[in-house]
């Protein structure tokens, strides 16, 4: 099966893979097709917690669903593709993204969900031939960076690390490893010259203006 496109959440600086259903498009009068073998539902959502709160900010579909039509003498009636607004945002129509030829940008969108976000990033098994190609939906084993976020009416109020990559600090302790600086044995730092260096006089001359040893006497 060919690998499908995820939605995609920010969080905390990060954009995470999230497999859970936060938003669903027929619920707004938006009805995608699915024309495209990588992905199926016909949409790729892209949300974020701001403040707490959970978001749609992005909303990316293929051209939309529409049944056949047709006149009194059995013609078909040609119909102009289009999508309704969403939060006062409208659809516009480009064919550049892999994600969609249709984009709601800058929605904003507040949404209520409750339940658990499982959010994932960073996939594993990447020198393994093959591994990634058509595996459809990975799952949270296939990546080296796990969270798990508790949501009630939207607003994020539990947060669960599951893993984190290996070279993460943990915690404060860890974080001080990498920052505290080592301690520096002065005695055995080599010995600075302070004395007079052994300068080039005609050098000086020709490209400094410097007082040179006698030059007052001169």
């Amino acid at each position: 099966m060919t690998s499908q496109l995820q939605n995609s959440l920010s969080y905390q600086g990060e954009a995470f893979e999230v497999r859970e259903g936060l938003f669903s498009p027929w619920e707004h009068g938006i009805s995608p097709g699915s024309d495209s073998s990588g992905c199926w539902r016909g949409y790729v959502a892209f949300y974020a917690i701001r403040d707490g709160q959970l978001v749609l900010t992005n909303l990316s579909l293929a051209d939309p669903e529409q049944p056949l039509a047709f006149d009194e003498d059995g013609n078909e009636i040609q119909q102009r593709a289009s999508y309704p607004a969403l939060n006062g945002v409208a659809a516009i129509r480009d064919t550049a993204f892999m994600e969609g030829n249709w984009h709601y940008r800058e929605v904003d969108l507040p949404l209520d969900y409750s339940g658990t976000l499982t959010l994932c990033r960073l996939p594993r098994h990447l020198d393994v031939p093959d591994y990634w190609e058509g595996l459809d939906n990975p799952d949270e084993e296939d990546f080296e960076h796990v969270l798990r976020l508790t949501l009630e009416k939207g607003r994020v109020i539990a947060e669960e690390v599951v893993r984190v990559p290996q070279d993460r600090p943990q915690d404060e302790s860890s974080v001080s490893q990498f920052f505290e600086p080592a301690p520096v044995d002065l005695d055995a730092l080599p010995q600075v010259n302070h004395g007079t260096a052994d300068l080039d006089e005609d050098f000086l001359k020709e490209w400094g203006d410097f007082l040179l040893p006698d030059d007052d006497k001169k």
